[in-house]
């Protein structure tokens, strides 16, 4: 974690000071996969039940031997790099530093637009998620992706989250909502669960 953090500091972007001062605020919490909450592991496969059908069910999240975590099923760890639930945030614990900054940042740009009020159709979950990678792509690079790519990232999250009935040329290359994490001045902290 401090590591991340560092990273944050150390870039120059508004991306990553707003993102760090989301932290470092209470705005965000900010924790490892392996320490999602019950109730959060059992969000994360069944906000997206296509994605993990066959592959592990919210029942397998179960509440681990000191009670304060989950003891999150293997193939969760395996195949998710970040998730995001209300204000609270989990990122891979073997992520490399770089990517794990990449993935705050990604994760933080859900919580800055309130994801977790609008992520029920496929058309949500597309514009949603594609903001979020758009954002942590700015922070990457520095700059914008072309339409190429662009078009391309649009597919590769339709097919990453089975999202059925939605296409990539419905959302334009510049998404809408907030593109530099930076919430509200006075923008009170939710409570973590």
């Amino acid at each position: 974690r401090a590591q991340v953090l560092a990273t944050l500091e150390r870039h120059p972007s508004d991306i990553a000071r707003n993102t760090l001062a989301a932290v470092r605020d209470g705005k965000v919490v900010f924790e490892t996969l392996d320490r999602l909450s019950v109730a959060d592991c059992r969000q994360l496969v069944e906000e997206n039940p296509a994605q993990w059908s066959g592959v592990v069910s919210a029942d397998e999240c179960i509440a681990s031997d000191d009670g304060a975590a989950a003891t999150v099923p293997s193939r969760i760890l395996q195949r998710v790099s970040g998730y995001q639930h209300e204000n609270r945030i989990y990122v891979r614990a073997d992520a490399k530093v770089r990517d794990a900054a990449a993935t705050l940042v990604h994760e933080t740009n859900h919580v800055a637009n309130a994801t977790h009020e609008r992520y029920t159709t496929p058309r949500e979950k597309l514009e949603e998620e594609y903001r979020a990678y758009w954002v942590a792509l700015l922070f990457t690079d520095g700059r914008a992706p072309g339409a190429g790519y662009l078009a391309w990232l649009k597919g590769w999250i339709i097919e990453q989250y089975a999202l059925k009935g939605v296409s990539p040329s419905e959302l334009a290359d510049r998404p809408a909502g907030n593109l530099d994490n930076r919430f509200p001045s006075g923008a009170v902290a939710l409570h973590s669960h």
